[in-house]
């Protein structure tokens, strides 16, 4: 898998998130997308499947399975997404997992969850500052799901 590069940031003034492509040098490569933050907490397709890919290897390597073993891979994965975007990583936050900063403004923060979303713990998820908020569940099997949630409601467009 050859390594894709994002660069991504956030326009306060209209609720965007602008998101493109960079190659090894830095140029540009593809439009922009520009991305109006909506109640859905979805992302642009590109992003997301940048970290599901990212996730997906991680956990395709990991050796063991269950939710033990799984859960460090797929904190990796989410790790390795966010420096190809550019974000700051802040890990063990209150009320999720991790959490991506860009610029000073955490914007997606992620829990993990074994099998089903832990309504507990969901509840805690959706107060979080995070503008975009995602629930990874994992399965015993190796498969997982990303599953957003509502975005904050102070970002909405």
């Amino acid at each position: 898998m050859s390594k894709q590069i994002w660069k991504i940031w956030l326009d306060p003034n209209t609720n965007t998130l602008i998101c493109y492509r960079i190659d090894a040098n830095g140029e540009r490569r593809g439009k922009k997308t520009y991305w109006q933050i909506q109640k859905s907490g979805y992302l642009p397709k590109g992003l997301f499947f940048l970290i599901k890919g990212y996730v997906q290897r991680r956990v395709k390597d990991a050796e063991k399975r269950g939710f033990k073993a799984f859960w460090k891979p797929v904190f990796r994965g989410l790790c390795e997404a966010a420096e190809a975007c550019g974000c700051e990583i802040k890990g063990g936050i209150a009320n999720a997992d991790l959490v991506w900063k860009l610029l000073g403004v955490r914007l997606i923060a992620f829990q993990i969850h074994e099998g089903e979303l832990s309504k507990s713990r969901i509840f805690k998820l959706e107060a979080s500052e995070a503008i975009f908020r995602w629930a990874v569940l994992t399965k015993d099997n190796g498969f997982f799901e990303l599953r957003p949630q509502k975005t904050n409601r102070k970002h909405r467009a």
